[in-house]
């Protein structure tokens, strides 16, 4: 069985912006969460940190 190049390459790139959109909403309207899961992660204590995001930044 031989790879389709292209459709694994539209696949790689549609899963890659959903996943990022979904991130970004996340972000955009929780950030409490969204930093405390961050944190848990990278085994962290993000808690005296904030999200410095704002709907212009996601495209500039």
């Amino acid at each position: 069985m031989k790879l389709n190049e292209k459709a694994f390459a539209f696949a790689s790139v549609i899963t890659t912006a959903i996943l990022w959109l979904v991130c970004s909403l996340l972000v955009m309207t929780m950030p409490d969460m969204s930093m405390q899961a961050s944190g848990s992660m990278m085994h962290m204590d993000l808690s005296e940190m904030q999200w410095s995001m704002n709907f212009m930044q996601l495209y500039m």
